[in-house]
């Protein structure tokens, strides 16, 4: 199975078997949604823009990660996660049933629900 990727050059690691691709775009994500906040805020502007680009990077990364744990829980295999400047994307097999189906895609937002 060729797994989903963006163009261009990654980073490419495994985790437990799946595989990871860390695209080069990803931190403009955060940097061009962090300098409003950042700028318009109390106190020191890089360090709000530093805490700012960090929490916004690694929401990315624990909505992703949620869905491949929605995934596990369905027993359901996951082949790799992506994370770019577009977001990011759990490749996982295709669910069996719409309650799997529904877990999985819920899986992102129940880990941000988590968090808050």
């Amino acid at each position: 199975m060729k797994h989903l990727h963006p163009p261009g050059p990654s980073l490419r690691f495994s985790v437990r078997g799946v595989q990871i691709h860390v695209n080069w775009s990803l931190p403009f994500l955060g940097a061009g949604i962090a300098y409003l906040p950042a700028t318009h805020s109390a106190g020191s502007a890089l360090a709000n823009y530093l805490a700012a680009f960090l929490c916004l990077l690694l929401l990315v990364v624990l909505h992703e990660v949620g869905h491949a744990l929605a995934a596990w829980a369905c027993s359901m295999r996951v082949h790799a996660i992506v994370l770019s400047g577009y977001g990011g994307c759990c490749v996982a097999d295709i669910p069996d049933r719409p309650l799997q189906a529904a877990l999985f895609a819920a899986g992102g937002l129940l880990v941000q629900l988590l968090v808050a």
